[in-house]
């Protein structure tokens, strides 16, 4: 696609870029994907969107290791563990970041999702995924950063009724 950049005239914003965002991928679950999915989640966002940062770390990832602050994080939940505690953290540590869950149950896990998990997110999937409805939720995501880190300031300042 051409663009018309003349002096005057508005660059075509259209095709959204991602080479200015980042990604972080967390994985709380330390048990192999039965689908055999989510241990390419980093390559599958490699190949799929031209992302300008993409790292892929474990819950207990410090800061300083974050060359970024990032625009969406990725987080592949345990069901058997509280996931709520490390999604807190997360909207804590980086209030302006989106974060999709990725709830991937193994093959002979409980089926325990709390609803308080679903809220807590702003997107969310479970294993095993389509790669390209999950190419199409970090998207949809990475879009609309403004309006998450938004909507998470205009809540965190709305008074608490009496």
């Amino acid at each position: 696609m051409k663009t018309d950049n003349r002096p005057g005239q508005l660059p075509d914003r259209r095709v959204p870029s991602y080479e200015n965002q980042s990604v972080l991928i967390l994985n709380q679950n330390s048990a192999p994907c039965a689908a055999n999915k989510c241990g390419g989640l980093l390559g599958l966002l490699q190949r799929s969107l031209p992302i300008g940062w993409v790292q892929e770390g474990k819950e207990n990832l410090r800061l300083d290791d974050l060359p970024f602050i990032p625009d969406l994080i990725l987080l592949r939940v345990s069901v058997a563990r509280a996931a709520h505690k490390l999604i807190n953290s997360c909207k804590r540590i980086w209030s302006c970041a989106a974060i999709l869950a990725l709830f991937c149950l193994g093959s002979d896990e409980p089926i325990d999702i709390l609803p308080s998990d679903f809220d807590a997110v702003d997107d969310f999937v479970s294993c095993p995924f389509r790669e390209a409805e999950l190419t199409l939720r970090i998207k949809r995501l990475l879009q609309g950063g403004y309006q998450v880190c938004f909507l998470r300031l205009v809540i965190k300042s709305t008074p608490e009724p009496l």
